[in-house]
């Protein structure tokens, strides 16, 4: 079944287009690995072109946990993932740094989960729970991207289909994304927020926002059938890259 198609400042793709945007994140998400595991974030500009990688990668599941509309078909899909996050983590903790969080695809996981139970809330337990991301800033969360990212696929669906308060709820996240412990942010001296707002914030905002939005925009171009990459392929890649990385550094 084919992912529904919002019509709305988020296109929803599918395809060769949705491929194309996953290949995009994959490329980003070895840009950012090479900067961590060969550089140790030495080079901003990696560090940076890195980040656009997360965002790519969490509405590629939003439109995965859309397309399997059946709740047991998004069952199974949040299962897959989960267990493939389970069976790359010994790899994952073996090739990179030892600060990392669990790997990614236990934030896409949950992402999914969230995204597939999301239409059920109501705006005031959708509050609830961004509220909580928020708070959750104050600790850490021994997961990539934290609370924000598990909830990015959701805002991004909400957002995709112009539900109300999403684009307020996908701000917050990308605030949280960027700049990361709110509650540490606020006990800053107003004028370094301003300066971290100003700089790191806004340059980060475009990698994580501006640009997936206008790759997303860009991909739209082609065709919504057939595939560019066979179907588990990034399953493999996943952590086939970081043993190359590794192997090589």
């Amino acid at each position: 079944m084919n992912a529904p198609r919002p019509e709305g400042p988020l296109p929803w793709l599918d395809g060769r287009a949705l491929d194309a945007v996953k290949v995009w994140a994959a490329a980003l998400m070895v840009t950012d690995h090479v900067a961590a595991m060969w550089y140790e974030r030495r080079y901003p500009l990696l560090d940076m072109l890195g980040r656009g990688s997360f965002p790519l990668f969490a509405y590629a599941s939003a439109i995965a946990i859309d397309r399997a509309r059946d709740p047991a078909a998004q069952v199974r899909s949040v299962g897959r993932l989960l267990l493939l996050a389970v069976l790359v983590e010994p790899i994952s903790r073996w090739c990179r740094p030892p600060d990392a969080g669990v790997n990614v695809l236990f934030t896409l996981g949950v992402g999914m989960a969230l995204a597939a139970a999301w239409s059920s809330f109501d705006g005031w337990w959708r509050a609830a729970v961004v509220a909580a991301g928020v708070a959750c800033t104050a600790f850490s969360v021994p997961m990539e991207f934290g609370v924000a990212g598990a909830l990015f696929p959701a805002a991004l669906s909400s957002f995709a289909r112009r539900e109300r308060g999403s684009a307020l709820v996908l701000g917050v996240l990308v605030v949280i994304l960027n700049l990361g412990d709110l509650w540490n942010l606020a006990t800053l001296a107003p004028v370094v927020v301003q300066q971290q707002i100003l700089t790191r914030g806004a340059r980060d905002a475009v990698v994580v926002a501006v640009f997936p939005l206008l790759l997303v925009h860009a991909c739209k171009s082609l065709p919504a059938t057939g595939r560019l990459l066979p179907k588990y392929f990034l399953h493999v890649f996943y952590p086939a890259h970081l043993l190359v990385l590794w192997a090589l550094t």
